[in-house]
């Protein structure tokens, strides 16, 4: 019996058509798992849909919109999704097994920034990414609580624990892994443009299951 359902929550702060590559790309790998998405656009024929309304994109935010989504979805667990992560068909079929929450181990980061023709898109090993993951929905509920209270309000760009980012952190006793990388993009339009990653790994050109990074750049209208 399925006990999971993917939460797409986005602030649509990306291009609009890389947004709409993310979401045909999840509709495309993710089986069938129910989808509950939480847009500050309408998103119509995207799952179940709720629109929030435009609001100032910060991670509080981001957070209200999942604690909206938890609220609607019928499974006990929920495996993420974001506006500007690709995910394989590796990452959907995790089924979780009892604990609070687990990490996809296999995320790759790639900058996408102007460039020269010259230049080739490089994605560098971030290894884990609160883009991917699964957790367990009464717990995230109460978690998402405690941080930001049960009051739903929203941010604006004056409040700085909307600045923020809260993470779970990672256990390695709860994290699954495959040969397909999920694809975390930093733009120019990402609430934070940087991001770490290890400088033991070097960056590749071309991924297993994606290929040429250039090429699927491209593929995305990036």
């Amino acid at each position: 019996m399925n006990n999971l359902t993917v939460l797409y929550y986005s602030a649509n702060a990306e291009e609009p058509a890389f947004e709409a590559k993310i979401r045909e790309n999840l509709l495309k790998h993710k089986g069938n798992l129910p989808l509950v998405s939480v847009t500050q656009e309408p998103a119509p024929g995207f799952g179940e849909n709720i629109c929030v309304g435009r609001h100032h994109p910060c991670y509080g935010n981001e957070f209200r919109q999942i604690q909206i989504g938890l609220d609607a979805v019928k499974t006990d667990y929920v495996i993420t999704a974001e506006a500007d992560v690709l995910y394989p068909p590796a990452y959907f079929a995790f089924r979780p097994d009892g604990a609070d929450y687990y990490r996809y181990g296999n995320v790759w980061l790639a900058y996408i920034r102007p460039k020269t023709a010259s230049e080739p898109d490089l994605a560098f090993f971030k290894r884990y990414s609160d883009g991917a993951q699964v957790i367990r929905k009464d717990f995230w509920r109460l978690y998402i609580g405690q941080v930001f209270g049960k009051e739903m309000r929203w941010y604006t760009e004056e409040d700085k624990p909307s600045n923020r980012a809260y993470h779970l952190g990672t256990d390695p006793k709860f994290v699954w892994t495959s040969d397909e990388p999920v694809i975390t993009f930093k733009t120019l339009n990402n609430v934070s443009r940087y991001s770490s990653h290890s400088r033991r790994h070097p960056p590749r050109e071309s991924l297993p299951f994606w290929g040429d990074l250039t090429l699927l750049r491209a593929s995305l209208s990036l």
